[in-house]
């Protein structure tokens, strides 16, 4: 028996159990005090303009949006996007107005002053048709269907270096759909897909590229012309086939336009997210009561993807200019030609 073993006989195992955890706990907590405090500073009292003025060629634009519920701490969030080491030519938060029973305001004439300040600072705030959490993409990609945009979450503090290590993989491979988080996608042994929670959730030691990689916009996902289908901005259908999971959506017009994923490094960052009360999170209904599951599928049945290959085949037919195939051994591929929309 192992030492852990006959500890856990004895009346000793949790006492011990919890001081050993203790240290690690004191850590962490004092660890996001700093972190906030730092950034709850900075967004009160910094002047630095957090967006470069020698604009580039595309534009290089970080993308997101906020719920109610966040409305009082995304400055915080928002802070750590304007200190990044690399300059973004826009950072653009969309708003949708608000006022349900039960749930914080967001109206133009009552945003909160800590939000409004960074506008000094370069953010841009612009109002759109409330699309949920697609309003992080959708209406940029409208608004500047030529730049390069990054997507963001509302709710994480971002590390310094983030968005320079999106661009500088961009830059050495722009072919690639770029991305710090993402999940590998399983098949059986018939090749189907397996349910979400049983990927491996992102993507340990596997770095790609590979259309099997699935990334999370929350994490940092990099999009250029022509790495989603021009499908992407049929609002009506990805209302009706997954209201709420943007990247479902976005993989899938990945998918159509023949575009691989890969991590900027086969490590995951850990990011530290910001603690909010009465927090909202779409993760119990997509992830735990198998929401994303429904919603893929939804998605792979309308265009005929996710369907799954044998690991060995290989795929014989020459590449074409200006076209993408998967890696060799790929699971995912597609039935039916662009020619097939709805």
């Amino acid at each position: 028996m192992n030492l852990k073993g006959y500890l856990k006989k004895t009346v000793l195992y949790h006492p011990l159990r919890w001081v050993y955890h203790l240290p690690r706990r004191v850590y962490f907590a004092l660890h996001y005090r700093m972190v906030e405090s730092c950034h709850r500073f900075s967004a009160a009292w910094s002047c630095r303009r957090g967006v470069t003025d020698e604009k580039r060629e595309p534009e290089l634009i970080v993308s997101l949006t906020t719920i109610p519920e966040r409305i009082d701490t995304i400055h915080l969030c928002l802070d750590s996007l304007l200190r990044q080491s690399l300059k973004p030519d826009r950072i653009i938060l969309w708003l949708s107005e608000s006022n349900e029973p039960g749930r914080p305001m967001i109206s133009a004439g009552q945003l909160p002053a800590a939000l409004t300040r960074l506008v000094e600072r370069g953010l841009e705030i612009h109002w759109c048709k409330d699309t949920r959490s697609f309003r992080k993409i959708i209406p940029t990609l409208r608004a500047y269907p030529q730049a390069l945009i990054v997507t963001a979450d509302d709710d994480i503090f971002y590390p310094r270096h983030w968005l320079r290590l999106l661009y500088e993989a961009y830059q050495n491979e722009p072919h690639f759909m770029h991305c710090h988080r993402a999940h590998l996608i399983k098949y059986d042994h018939n090749g189907v897909i397996l349910p979400y929670r049983q990927w491996d959730f992102l993507a340990p030691g596997h770095q790609g590229s590979s259309l099997d990689l699935f990334p999370t916009s929350g994490g940092g996902v990099l999009y250029a012309p022509g790495h989603l289908h021009p499908e992407v901005l049929n609002e009506k259908v990805f209302l009706e086939l997954c209201p709420k999971a943007d990247d479902v959506w976005l993989k899938a017009m990945s998918l159509m336009a023949h575009v691989p994923c890969k991590k900027v490094s086969s490590n995951t960052i850990k990011y530290t997210e910001i603690k909010i009360s009465n927090n909202l999170c779409l993760c119990t209904e997509n992830v735990d009561q198998g929401g994303n599951d429904q919603q893929t599928k939804a998605v792979g049945q309308k265009y005929g993807i996710y369907a799954g290959i044998d690991k060995g085949q290989k795929d014989s037919t020459k590449k074409e200019p200006g076209e993408f195939q998967a890696n060799e051994g790929s699971s995912l591929y597609l039935t039916q030609t662009n020619n097939s929309l709805i």
